[in-house]
């Protein structure tokens, strides 16, 4: 197998997941479409938060130039790759840490969370 034969399997691997994303997962995607938009409408905030790696995503969202300011960035040490990956797994499964961001953060019922 030529290393184009490789590039291509993968592109078509890539593809056929994003099909079965579309196919399986379209509702509730736009369902968050839906209220990530109602909430900016309402000027309500959009919590964004990541453990691990996808803590990028959430800043990539947060602080930036021309940001919506609704976005809230909840951007925990604890849970950033930055303090130790080997702390942050078990951090992420430590019964009631969770409750504890919420509470922290002050995050009221009917908010969006990504």
């Amino acid at each position: 197998m030529s290393r184009s034969d490789y590039v291509e399997d993968f592109r078509n691997i890539i593809c056929d997941i994003f099909e079965t994303i579309a196919r399986e997962e379209m509702d509730a995607i736009n369902k968050a479409g839906e209220l990530v938009a109602e909430s900016v409408i309402e000027k309500k905030p959009v919590h964004v938060i990541g453990t691990g790696h996808t803590l990028v995503l959430a800043i990539e969202v947060f602080s930036r130039a021309g940001e919506l300011p609704v976005y809230n960035g909840l951007l925990d040490a604890g849970l950033s790759t930055c303090n130790g990956a080997g702390k942050t797994g078990p951090i992420e499964k430590l019964p009631g840490y969770a409750k504890i961001l919420l509470d922290y953060y002050k995050l009221k019922k009917g908010e969006v969370i990504i």
